[in-house]
């Protein structure tokens, strides 16, 4: 957590540090004579097993009390920038979150939201049709 918002050196710090992600001073460097682990460890507890430190809710936002949960892998990647959302019936997940609750395998998934979209376009393409042949 700390070299990656903090060391250019590190791989991971364009993803952290690079994007203004930082660590909060109070575990970084500590307050009241604790070290900043010390602090860490008093406000998030020792790391459950099979669970890894993850911004929550603010996936955006800094390292901080409030802002960190212990997470599962399944949780984690979720909680990634890079997926894409999908709204239906009231409710927006992932995609991988869609295909566990309704128990379809993601190529399924996938193909039936192509079929979807190709029979949206092609209706979106025919009323645009209609319309511009009216007089």
């Amino acid at each position: 957590m700390l070299a990656r918002c903090t060391n250019p050196n590190r791989a991971a710090w364009k993803h952290y540090g690079g994007r203004g992600i930082t660590v909060c001073d109070r575990w970084r460097h500590g307050e009241d004579g604790r070290s900043g682990f010390e602090c860490f460890l008093s406000d998030m507890g020792p790391r459950p097993q099979g669970k890894t430190l993850d911004r929550h809710p603010n996936k955006a936002g800094n390292y901080e009390p409030g802002n960190c949960r212990w997470a599962t892998w399944i949780q984690q990647q979720n909680n990634r920038t890079d997926n894409v959302l999908i709204t239906a019936v009231g409710r927006t997940q992932t995609r991988a979150e869609w295909c566990r609750e309704i128990g379809w395998p993601s190529n399924k998934f996938d193909a039936a939201i192509r079929s979807y979209t190709r029979r949206l376009i092609r209706q979106s393409l025919r009323d645009r049709q209609a319309a511009s042949s009216r007089p």
